[in-house]
């Protein structure tokens, strides 16, 4: 039986994670670990090579160790790696970061129109017949290398303060984590109809919805504000478990699982959507 342990939005290296080190914990308690986006800080001039070091020493960290690395791109490394999305238990368990839930990714950013119109313009482009989640996945990594180039040298982060300066962008926080998960269950039913559960990230709010199906997991973040989760997958069992800093480094409770579900087979890789084929590979870190 293998062990699979899904986390989001560790953003090296603000915070407490301006090391791999922090993140070793989790390797030791997984055969498999699921960065699902936004593992590292890759689209700001001022902190790309402090990030590529630190993605190359977790690799090299995790292949020490024998832990399979699956790193998913988010909107704040959307090259990191081709691929965007994980299937599990026969595609009833679907991981993706979440920034292609909307045409703005983030609607309260600075830049939202200039993010929707590189989304709407990329996925016009590949607009033959139905749409794939291929296409719409490189419509969101479009829009994301627009909103960096717009930012330039002045990439601003999600912060307590960054938030209570702008109180428009609270406003629209606060709208999008109210919707957000009907905006994953669109997304879930038009390229995922089979998908019981969806895990994702991007909004930083740690959650489960199971108001509906599919039943929508957010991991949180390491970052603002601050309360990382963790999926576990192992055997026939799904659990969501809070992470804790135990010397110096976050581990999973194990002990007292916030949301526990039986899915057969719920370990098992079945599936792996990324960019088309048409677009040339990644010059990331994949």
């Amino acid at each position: 039986m293998t062990r699979t342990l899904v986390i989001s939005d560790t953003h090296m290296p603000r915070g407490r994670l301006t090391s791999e080190k922090p993140l070793l914990g989790l390797l030791a308690e997984c055969d498999r670990l699921v960065v699902n986006g936004d593992l590292a800080e890759l689209h700001q001039p001022g902190l790309i090579e402090r990030s590529q070091h630190l993605v190359r020493a977790f690799r090299e960290q995790a292949a020490a160790r024998n832990t399979t690395l699956e790193l998913l791109a988010g909107n704040h490394d959307p090259e990191i790696s081709k691929w965007r999305g994980l299937g599990f238990a026969d595609n009833r368990l679907i991981i993706t970061h979440g920034d292609a839930f909307h045409t703005m990714i983030a609607p309260w950013a600075r830049h939202a129109l200039t993010i929707k119109q590189a989304w709407t313009e990329t996925r016009n482009a590949h607009q033959v017949g139905t749409e794939q989640v291929e296409h719409r996945f490189d419509a969101v990594r479009a829009a994301a290398l627009a909103e960096w180039e717009a930012e330039s040298e002045e990439a601003t982060f999600t912060t307590l303060g960054s938030v209570l300066s702008r109180p428009d962008a609270i406003l629209r926080i606060l709208r999008y984590w109210q919707k957000a998960p009907e905006h994953a269950r669109l997304f879930a039913r038009t390229f995922f109809p089979r998908a019981e559960y969806l895990v994702v990230g991007h909004t930083h709010r740690a959650s489960v919805c199971r108001k509906k199906k599919p039943v929508v997991i957010n991991t949180g973040a390491f970052t603002f504000p601050g309360k990382p989760h963790a999926v576990l997958l192992e055997g026939d069992r799904i659990q969501v478990v809070s992470l804790r800093l135990k010397n110096e480094q976050w581990v999973p409770g194990l002990k007292r699982p916030r949301y526990v579900q039986t899915l057969q087979n719920a370990e098992e890789l079945s599936g792996r959507w990324g960019l088309p084929a048409t677009v040339d590979a990644c010059p990331g870190l994949d």
